[in-house]
């Protein structure tokens, strides 16, 4: 949008500025030609009048044109604008109605989850055992689902609120090593942590550590039986972690669009409905840093950079 507006102003600019040129050049020729014609002093009224109504003329004739070739950068410019408000209010729409839904979920969620609970305390039936597993297993992939869906509904970048704090990254980062471990645990995987003392540094846990969930949950899931799961942290001018996974590789035209709300692979759709990634790109983005993968014949790497607050 930037880039069009900057684009159309110099256009404009550059078209007044050449006719302006032409007009100047047109009317000292006209004002040659017309001394050439009335050399005598009596004739300096005529002169002047004839160069006023002739710049007169030039001066219209310059805005007319300059009017033609603006409009349809003006009606462009118009077309832009409605287009982003009209995408503006369905947004604002889509996220009320999935906040709502999300809502109207929890109830009779919690009470599929307290009475699985309740059943789990009584004496059952092996395969009885097994089906309660099987609800109990749903039931947080439900409530999995609907936090995502309430977190992406409430994201806004300009309003989101980001909690700073001194951390030291390597006892963060090994308090937080014993979840990602149970993440990739269902599939026997290893988690393996890359940090040589990053120090301390400035920055909002919970949203990194929202993040780094995020990005371990998909190497995991992603990932084949007793594959290795790696994250690695760099200290930078800010600090860079990459999340390495040993799963089918991601197509280089995909490797943009897996950011976005709802976008799943087709050929690698697991349980899900695309919403993590994207929340990961809005709050890297809120806290000033970048999200990117990079994929080549196996397996992908997920890279986060976050800037020195």
């Amino acid at each position: 949008m930037q880039h069009r507006k900057s684009r159309s102003g110099a256009i404009l600019v550059l078209s007044a500025i050449s006719l302006l040129m032409v007009m100047v050049v047109l009317h000292g020729l006209l004002r040659h030609v017309l001394e050439s014609q009335f050399p005598a002093p009596g004739d300096a009224l005529r002169l002047k009048e004839t160069m006023t109504q002739f710049a007169a003329l030039l001066l219209g004739a310059m805005m007319v044109i300059l009017l033609g070739i603006s409009l349809p950068f003006i009606m462009e410019e118009l077309r832009l604008r409605q287009a982003i408000s009209e995408s503006h209010r369905t947004n604002v729409k889509k996220s009320e109605l999935i906040a709502v839904a999300a809502n109207e979920l929890r109830s009779p969620l919690t009470v599929i989850s307290g009475f699985s609970q309740l059943m789990r305390k009584r004496k059952l039936p092996g395969h009885l055992k097994g089906e309660l597993a099987l609800i109990e297993k749903e039931a947080q992939r439900i409530d999995t689902l609907m936090s995502s869906l309430r977190e992406i509904s409430g994201l806004d970048l300009a309003s989101m609120s980001l909690d700073y704090a001194e951390t030291d990254l390597t006892q963060f980062l090994h308090q937080c090593l014993p979840e990602f471990k149970q993440r990739c645990a269902e599939k026997r995987q290893k988690m393996v942590l890359k940090a040589d003392s990053p120090g301390k540094m400035r920055l909002d846990r919970e949203r990194l550590l929202q993040v780094l969930r995020i990005l371990v949950d998909n190497a995991a899931r992603f990932g084949p039986e007793r594959s290795t799961v790696t994250m690695t942290v760099l200290r930078t001018s800010g600090l860079r972690v990459q999340v390495n996974d040993e799963g089918p590789s991601i197509p280089k035209e995909h490797q943009e669009r897996i950011f976005q709300q709802f976008y799943q692979i087709e050929s690698a759709r697991h349980s899900g409905i695309g919403l993590g990634l994207a929340i990961c790109k809005a709050t890297v983005e809120a806290m000033g840093g970048h999200i990117w993968v990079e994929s080549e014949r196996k397996g992908a790497t997920f890279s986060v950079s976050l800037p020195a607050p």
